[in-house]
């Protein structure tokens, strides 16, 4: 399984290198579930200002961002450390054709995993232009997220509750309605656990993702991720500060 999982890596860093005509900066992508790896990848888009615009809506898309992980285990004298690989490409739509793929390994939990891979994209687009965290991608897309608009929390393993929650601890100033139908915007969201390392046993913390998803134009307006949170409420309450300091 190591060495099939290798293999792919060294086709996908080809790829990366041989196979990117132009990708055209605005044009709509759709990111594929992937477990929830998916969402990450959105989150991390958004925060590396990847000029490219997120949507929830395959038809829609010009490119398609397909990608999968895989969790290894790396010997310690004590306790083994698991790491998290991950691969991704980006096919365009029309042609079929994989027009950039990269990958991520050694990573402590899925967030970093998304930022390794996307933090490639972003390079290749934007070569002489350092990639820093940011959410000014954010703004382009969101054109102004409403205030007073009203949300729909999709099922999420109980984490939306939690978020929903933190939301309203926050006063994050959208209206959460249980009608799908009556929703401006579908809160879309995953939680992972993942285990940091230590000298004698491994911590086990909790990641999240949400995205802020259009619901007329399907578009991924905000999106951003959390992780090491000792448990859902923390992961939930940094979602809900990091969509306040952005309405703001």
């Amino acid at each position: 399984m190591k060495s099939a999982l290798a293999f792919v890596f060294l086709i996908f860093s080809a790829l990366a290198f041989s196979q990117t005509p132009q990708i055209k900066s605005g044009a709509k992508v759709f990111i594929e579930p992937a477990a929830g790896f998916g969402d990450f990848l959105a989150a991390a888009m958004i925060e590396y200002k990847i000029p490219l615009v997120v949507v929830a809506d395959k038809d829609n898309a010009d490119y398609i961002v397909r990608s999968t992980t895989h969790e290894d285990q790396t010997p310690s004298w004590s306790t083994p450390y698991t790491y998290i690989s991950a691969i991704f490409s980006l096919i365009e739509k029309e042609s079929s054709q994989v027009v950039f793929a990269g990958s991520s390994s050694k990573n402590y939990n899925l967030k970093s995993a998304a930022e390794g891979c996307v933090s490639q994209l972003a390079e290749l687009m934007e070569p002489t232009k350092k990639q820093a965290k940011s959410y000014s991608l954010a703004f382009i897309q969101s054109h102004q997220i409403k205030k007073g608009a009203t949300i729909f929390f999709e099922p999420a393993d109980g984490f939306e509750v939690f978020l929903a929650g933190a939301m309203i601890e926050y006063n994050v100033p959208l209206k959460v309605v249980i009608d799908k139908n009556q929703a401006d915007y579908i809160i879309r969201s995953t939680n992972h656990q993942s285990q940091i390392p230590s000298w004698s046993t491994p911590y086990t913390y909790v990641e999240a993702t949400f995205s802020l998803i259009d619901t007329q134009s399907s578009q991924i307006v905000f999106a951003a991720s959390t992780s090491k949170n000792y448990n859902f409420k923390a992961a939930a309450e940094d979602c809900a500060k990091k969509i306040v300091k952005f309405m703001k």
